[in-house]
Order: structure tokens, then sequence, then C-alpha cells
């Protein structure tokens, strides 16, 4: 077998020795960064609205004035306990046909008369309404109301909430994004972008409503009813420039 020769050598090596030498390329830092933060922030309701709604049936629309002889008299029963009259408010009667079941024919509905809807509702503190609770649903249940509980929580209030749970979660990005950052020796540029949402929340999910006594007769809610802060979350996701 015949041998390479020297020269051939040389020139396969002279060949290979510019790609052994040649240094790596630099890899090519991005110029930008994007980092999801996440928030929260919570919202008290400083006040309560403690509420019963009275109804009678009647056989004829225009006997619905009986049932406002009945939320005359669940007033005048609370401004007598010495319920302040400003913190009562009478709601819009209603009234409507009332259906039940059909006993000849089983899955239908037939009408029965009208029945008349009204709600007297009680506006007090978030902080006495525990000590305030009770004694106006005993008053409004002797009165055969069915009671509940709502927080009051003003579209003002829900603002500032959600702008507070923003901040919270861009600075959440802007201390994940630093860090990252730190770790390949840069630094973290102004911002360049803000996205995301507000992880479904609506005002909806404030309405605080514990769930009312549905049942006829002289019985109050049960359920317990939280005033205590709720949370609202947000997620931002933010864009940096890299220095």
């Amino acid at each position: 077998m015949r041998k390479p020769s020297s020269i051939a050598i040389a020139l396969f090596i002279t060949t290979l020795a510019p790609l052994a030498l040649a240094a790596p390329k630099p890899l090519r830092m991005p110029k930008t960064i994007t980092v999801e933060g996440r928030g929260r922030a919570t919202v008290t309701p400083r006040s309560v609205n403690i509420y019963g709604t009275i109804s009678t049936e009647h056989a004829a629309a225009a006997d619905a004035g009986q049932n406002s002889v009945k939320i005359k008299a669940a007033y005048d029963a609370l401004v007598a306990a010495q319920v302040p009259e400003k913190k009562i408010t009478k709601g819009e009667p209603v009234t409507r046909p009332h259906y039940v079941p059909d006993p000849q024919n089983q899955g239908n509905m037939v009408q029965q008369g009208f029945i008349t809807i009204q709600t007297l509702t009680v506006n007090t503190k978030a902080k006495d309404a525990g000590n305030s609770r009770g004694r106006i649903f005993d008053l409004l249940a002797a009165h055969n109301a069915s009671t509940g509980v709502q927080a009051v929580i003003t579209p003002k209030m829900l603002e500032n909430g959600q702008q507070r749970a923003e901040r919270s979660a861009i600075k959440n990005a802007l201390t994940r994004a630093k860090a990252q950052v730190k770790e390949v020796g840069r630094k973290l540029g102004p911002v360049r972008s803000i996205g995301g949402s507000d992880d479904g929340f609506s005002s909806r999910s404030m309405a605080l409503e514990a769930a009312p006594a549905m049942a006829r007769g002289a019985q109050r809610v049960t359920t317990e009813f939280d005033v205590k802060s709720q949370t609202i979350p947000q997620t931002r996701v933010v864009e940096f420039d890299i220095r």
C-alpha cells in the first residue's frame, strides 16, 4: 500500500489548522426580557346591607296592596326598635303571576293567582354587623320575611383594589426580571410593554352575599356571613429592555 507523501500530510494539516484554532462565536444576547408577575390586593367592606323580603299571594293583581300593609308593619317594627329611618330602604314592589305544579298534569305549571314581593334593607357598619344582624333578622322574621345579608362593595372600592393588585403584579415582574438578568451579568432597562389579565375576576365575585332563607314563616338565615377582606388577583406580563 502506498504511503501518503509528506507534502500531502502537510497540506491536510494546513487545511484543518484554521478550523481548530478559530475562536467560537459569542452568543447573541436578547435585547428584551418578558416576565409574568402576579399580584394581589384586598378589599374590605365598610358597610353591610341586612335585608328581608316579604311576599304575599293574592287572587287578583289589584290586590297587590296587601303586601304593602305587611311591609309597613315590618318597617314600623324596625323604627320602634330604634333602627334609624335613614338606614332603612324600601325596595320597589314587584307583582307577577304565581305558578304552581299542575296536579292534573305532572310536569306542567299552572297559574294560581299573583304574588307580590318587596324588600326592606337596613344598612349598618360592617364592624357592627355581627351585633345588629341577629336583632334585625328576628324583627324581620317576625313579619314572615326571608332574610339575608350582603356586604357593600362600591365600584370605587373595587377599582382601587384592582389598581393596587395591578401595581403588585408589575412589582413582582420587576423583581423576577432583575434576578434573571443579574445571573448573566446584565442590567434591566425600562419597561417596553405591559399586558395580562385580571385572572377572571369580576365585580360579581365581590357580591359577598349569604344565601337567603327561602322557607316561609318566621325563619332566618343560618349561613354565617364573613365580612373579612376579599382578595383580588391580577396577572401582568411585562417586557423590559436589557442593557
